[in-house]
Parts: C-alpha cells; structure tokens; sequence
C-alpha cells in the first residue's frame, strides 16, 4: 500500500506541485472549456447571420410559441421580434382569418416538410404579402427547437407575374392584329387576330418567318423597318397578302421595342384591317363624282343643304348665279347669296319639306330673274329626311 499511495503521490501531486494526471485532468478541462466557448461564439455568430439572411427564418418552440424571428421576417411583416415572441398566438397574428390557418395546418401535417407553399399572409398594418414558405418538423440544426421554417417574400414576383399575365392577355385576345419580330424581322409572336386576318391556322409555323414577306410590296417592307431603327416608329396603311394569295389593305402601327439600357431589342407592331373602310371611300368617292356629274349635267341651277341652310354641294350653275367656283359656297350658309326674305322663305318651305317627306314646288326670284323651284327631301340609311335638294328653272 505504500507502493501504491507513492505512486499515487507521485502522479496526482508529484513533488510539491501537482502530479501528471491533475496536469492532464486540467489540460482537458481547458480544452472542454475552449470548445465550448468556440462552440458559443459559433452559435452565436450562426445567430447573427440568420438574423441578418435576406430571407425569413422562424424558429419554434415545443408549444408552438416563437423562439426566433430574424430581421427579414420584421422587415416584411412589420412585427417586431419582440411583439411576436410576446404574443399568446402569433401566427393569429400573420393570419387573422382563422379558417385559413386551420386548413394551413392541415396542410402542413399532410404535405410533410420541404413542400413550398405561397400563403397571404396579413401585416401589421393590414396590408397583404405572399410569401413562399416551407415548414420542417424537425430540430433546427442552430437552435434544436421543434421546428422551424423559411420565407421568401414574393409579393412584387406575383404582381409582376401578374402584370404580365394581364399583358398576355391583353395582346392575345385583342383585335388589332399584333406581331413582334427579332431586329432580323423574323416573327417571335403573333396573336389570333393577326392569324385570322392572314388566314393562317397554326401560329407556331409563322414563328421564325420573314415579316416582309407578308406585303404587297416588299421593298416598302424593307424601307419600314429601316425607318424604324432610325426613327423607332412607323405608321400608314400597306397592302398586306393572305395565305391564299388575295389582298387586303391593313392600317400598321410598328415600332422599335428598347431594352432598360435603351438598345432595341425587337420590333412590334398592329394591324387593322381596313379593307371595308377603303372599300367605302371609294364607295363614297365614286357616288361623289357621280353625284356632280349629275348636278352638272344640267343647266339649271341645283343645291343641296343641310338643315340650317349649309351647302352641301351644288353645280356649277348654281354657283355662277351665286357669283364664283362651287368650292367657294360649299359648308357656307345659303343665306349669304340669296336676299333675306327668299331665304328665310326658302328655310321655312325646306322644313316643311324635311317634316312631310316630300317635295314642294314654289316660285323663288334672285339677280331680277324668276325661277320655279322644286325642293326635295334628302333621306339617311334610316329613311329619315336629313337634307334637302334645291332645283331652280329659270
């Protein structure tokens, strides 16, 4: 036993001054001390990089209750840390309606974790925000809570997804036609209205073909788009060639299309089809000029006026009695060339006329000259008297 407890002397005191085993019990103890401590900065400085993340990291506890709510979820919640570990339901709090939170739950049990959800959740003061969040039902590998989850606030994503939905849809279902074009000016779009006005069927075969080729003249085509890389608009009317061959007339609204540094990117441009309208002027041109043949095939002096007496139009002879050209009277009121009391005459017998709906003759007298004049009501589209016609013999 003396052996023994010299031995022991020997390695726990040694002589005079603690022995090999108390030297190596306190070098282990340091050591476990300096591992923990490093283990505490290492936490605490995971602390401060979660807390400072630009994204939500929440952290619960064993009762549901809050045990970290870093600065991005303040941010974009507007609750602080304080105000949200504090309170009895926090999650009442982001979601106030409570039939949304207990399907929320419900959710979260069944789908298990890693599944991304995109929840509404409500700020502090009342305004909405979609955030994309995932929930995992396990210790946090930082603060071995019971759970916890991550949250990207994807509100302005939605209203910009959104906006671009509207503008898809916008440009889809509208009916100018509507095409956009690479800077080469081959296709990259094309609505319904721009396949139903060239009579195509499948959009995707137009995709990747010349944007010229589609014209009467392709030359102009070409001068187009030149126009547009110098001047970045062009607008006027073009004869554009159906998928059959026939042709059509088409009002083009294009334009060079900028990135956010300003550069082109693509070009785009409207179509309307204007093929009736044109077909109507000249519907309207041709009766014009047969309207004037008629009026000038006679010698007699013939007017018609609108109700106020404006003249419409009127020959050459009634604008010889009346002492110039017949461009010199037209929109210009009767009353001007004819004496007072004729035209207040002539303006009472032109209403009896529109309101009867049938002509009347009467004697009229203007430069000393007597004429037996016959006024005719003028009818609309919808039969109505709207004008009358003034034919004067002398």
């Amino acid at each position: 036993m003396t052996d023994d407890k010299q031995v022991v002397n020997h390695f726990v005191y040694g002589k005079g001054k603690p022995g090999p085993l108390l030297t190596d019990l306190e070098s282990l103890k340091k050591k476990v001390n300096q591992t923990e401590e490093a283990r505490l900065q290492a936490e605490k400085r995971m602390h401060e990089v979660a807390h400072y993340l630009p994204m939500m990291i929440i952290v619960f506890g064993e009762n549901g209750e809050v045990r970290f709510w870093n600065r991005e979820c303040e941010r974009v919640t507007g609750y602080s840390q304080e105000e949200i570990m504090a309170a009895d339901r926090p999650l009442e709090l982001l979601f106030p309606d409570r039939e949304y939170l207990s399907k929320l739950r419900a959710d979260w049990l069944e789908r298990g974790e890693f599944y991304v959800w995109e929840l509404d959740i409500t700020r502090k003061d009342g305004s909405a925000r979609t955030i994309a969040c995932s929930f995992l039902r396990r210790p946090s590998p930082f603060w071995g809570e019971k759970s916890w989850a991550v949250g990207l606030d994807i509100t302005e994503q939605k209203r910009a997804e959104e906006a671009l939905r509207i503008k898809d849809w916008a440009l889809k279902s509208s009916h100018n036609g509507i095409a956009l074009a690479d800077l080469d000016g081959r296709l990259t779009y094309v609505n319904d209205a721009f396949l139903k006005m060239w009579g195509y069927e499948d959009g995707g075969k137009m995709l990747g073909k010349s944007a010229i080729g589609f014209w009467q003249e392709t030359d102009r085509a070409r001068d187009i788009i030149i126009d547009l890389f110098d001047k970045g608009n062009w607008e006027g009317e073009m004869a554009a060639v159906k998928s059959d061959g026939s042709e059509f007339d088409v009002h083009l609204s294009a334009s060079m299309v900028l990135d956010k540094d300003g550069n082109p990117c693509c070009m785009m441009a409207s179509f309307i089809d204007i093929t009736e309208r044109k077909r109507a002027e000249r519907a309207v041109k041709e009766n014009e000029q047969k309207m004037k043949a008629l009026l000038n095939a006679t010698n007699n002096p013939e007017v018609l006026l609108a109700p106020g007496g404006i003249i419409l139009t009127l020959n050459e002879t009634a604008a010889t009695v009346f002492g110039g050209r017949p461009d010199e009277f037209i929109g210009k009121n009767i009353g001007n060339f004819v004496p007072p009391e004729q035209y207040e005459y002539m303006r009472v017998q032109s209403s009896n006329v529109r309101a009867m709906e049938k002509p009347l003759h009467l004697e009229t007298e203007n430069n000393n000259r007597i004429y037996d004049t016959c006024i005719y009501p003028v009818f609309d589209a919808e039969d109505n008297a709207t004008a009358v016609a003034i034919c004067s013999i002398d």
